[in-house]
């Protein structure tokens, strides 16, 4: 029963994420980010793990894609978040 429940939970969240960066809400991009973080930070694990398999490679592939691609000018531009001031 409880982790039935727990799923359902999970998966309103991903749908109000889901919702939150269709309608370009700066939450919604902190989320991607920290959730792209912590993938990225699963992947270093394995790299430690598995070296020389290409595992830890794989699985760092997509969250530096999403990393990379929520940075863009546009996107933040978009998302409504500042960029930093030049130096």
């Amino acid at each position: 029963g409880l982790w039935g429940w727990l799923a359902v939970l999970a998966g309103v969240l991903w749908l109000a994420v889901g919702v939150g960066l269709w309608s370009l809400r700066p939450w919604a991009w902190m989320f991607g980010m920290i959730v792209a973080g912590l993938a990225l930070f699963g992947a270093f694990i394995y790299f430690l793990e598995y070296p020389g398999t290409g595992i830890g490679f794989g699985m760092s592939i997509m969250p530096l894609i999403i990393i990379w691609y929520l940075n863009s000018r546009e996107v933040k531009a978009a998302f409504g978040i500042p960029e930093p001031p030049a130096a």
